[in-house]
């Protein structure tokens, strides 16, 4: 699952339950310290991304799922 999260960063989320950042260019570097339940679906997904970076957003800032 690819997430878009405040517009500013690409999570890349695989089905071992790992979260990736995304760059540009679709090099991926993993999130340490960072873990997802395996039974995690599409929107608790998002509400675990939107706590695990709430510091970055802003006002009006959303986390969305794109694939």
């Amino acid at each position: 699952m690819l997430f878009d999260v405040y517009g500013r960063y690409r999570v890349y989320v695989d089905a071992d339950c790992l979260p990736w950042l995304v760059d540009g260019d679709g090099g991926r570097s993993s999130i340490q310290g960072f873990t997802i339940p395996p039974d995690a679906d599409g929107e608790e997904m998002i509400d675990l991304l939107d706590v695990a970076f709430h510091e970055y957003a802003r006002p009006g800032d959303k986390v969305i799922q794109i694939s």
